[in-house]
């Protein structure tokens, strides 16, 4: 079978890392793969280096989208695709799909305000795949034929690569014993890099000495971006942890930046109003911290409890609670053995659920299932 999977973005996120991973774990006897981009960035060069089909056809404007559809179905005929899988669900694909007479799968890795032509498009697929149950009720609320066709198959993280933690404590020039708890993602609100701020706070007012490691871009242009990025500056320099904070930046090695941590806390929190919800579809960093050995600390959002087992694979704390947070990191600290033991279990559970091979083997079941 030629697959065309689709990505509309061409920055690195979760899920374009998701969707190389599928990718570069497919069955390549049994399927190729192509890929189309509807602009040019850092996903691209990564398609590059693992050698991978592709071609770029930019979406213009609104107007210029009847164009992107009839090239889209163009490509297909012209390279005999089988199936559409879209990293995401995109109206556009789904006509030029319907035009070029080929089934299209979605796939959904997010929870954000989903519009009438999101579920459009999903109603136009054979099948939608969803990174969590969370994402699959918030989408198919109401629509149990949207239900009917969803299937939850987690993200994977890929070790094949092989990993090499990545010493902080020398690059950053500190203490051989230094105590290093981090987090990692984008200054977006809903990551909750303020709440990580607080709990780091209340360790420090408990006589915790660490460092605290914020990973991810601080290179950032939408305007919500720079506002949040500058509020949790100032709520550092509040909390007399200016000292205390360490800012990576956008790190390319970022699955040995987490193995070199001593502990990872995810505290995403639920962004919601009457009309709009957004919040951690799945939680990938939490599973690249089990697959790594170190210990998770994740909110109770999203998809990130499905992900951790309170107590056993992981802590899991209520959304915006930073001095839970900091109760839950401190239980960790003072009890060698319960830290010890929920490594074990979480290495079991990315074993059995989080794998590439395990990920590849249920997406390409559900390619073969559809006629």
């Amino acid at each position: 079978m030629n697959i065309l999977y689709i990505s509309m973005f061409s920055h690195i996120g979760g899920g374009e890392i998701s969707l190389l991973t599928l990718i570069n774990n497919l069955d390549r006897s049994k399927f190729t793969p192509y890929v189309v981009c509807y602009e040019y960035g850092p996903f691209i060069r990564r398609l590059q280096e693992n050698k991978i089909n592709f071609v770029i056809i930019r979406r213009t404007s609104c107007l210029a989208n009847f164009t992107l559809v009839v090239r889209l179905a163009s490509f297909i005929k012209k390279n005999a695709i089988n199936l559409i899988h879209v990293n995401g669900l995109d109206i556009r694909a789904a006509a030029a799909a319907a035009l070029a007479g080929v089934p299209m799968v979605g796939h959904l890795r997010v929870i954000y305000p989903f519009s009438w032509v999101d579920r459009l498009s999903g109603r136009l697929a054979r099948r939608v795949i969803m990174v969590s149950q969370a994402v699959r009720k918030h989408f198919c609320i109401k629509s149990a034929a949207l239900y009917q066709k969803g299937i939850v198959i987690p993200n994977a993280v890929d070790l094949s690569a092989g990993l090499v933690p990545v010493d902080l404590r020398q690059e950053y020039h500190l203490a051989a014993d230094s105590l290093l708890i981090g987090i990692v993602g984008r200054f977006d609100a809903f990551k909750g890099h303020d709440v990580f701020i607080e709990a780091a706070a209340c360790l420090k007012q408990r006589g915790v000495i660490a460092k605290f490691i914020l990973i991810g871009e601080t290179v950032v242009s939408k305007q919500p971006q720079i506002e949040y990025l500058a509020d949790v500056r100032r709520l550092i320099e509040q909390r007399g942890l200016t000292d205390d904070v360490i800012f990576t930046g956008f790190r390319p090695d970022v699955l040995n930046v987490i193995a070199g941590l001593n502990m990872l806390i995810v505290p995403t929190q639920k962004d919601c109003t009457r009309s709009y919800i957004r919040t951690e579809g799945f939680g990938r960093v939490a599973v690249e911290a089990m697959a790594v050995g170190v210990p998770v600390i994740v909110s109770r959002a999203g998809g990130l409890p499905e992900i951790v087992e309170d107590g056993v694979s992981g802590l899991v704390v209520e959304p915006a609670d930073a001095r839970g947070f900091a109760d839950a990191a401190l239980s960790l600290l003072e009890d060698p053995g319960k830290r010890e033991a929920i490594v074990a279990n979480a290495r079991q559970r990315f074993e059995a659920l989080y794998t590439a091979p395990v990920h590849a083997r249920a997406v390409e079941k559900i390619y073969e299932s559809i006629k």
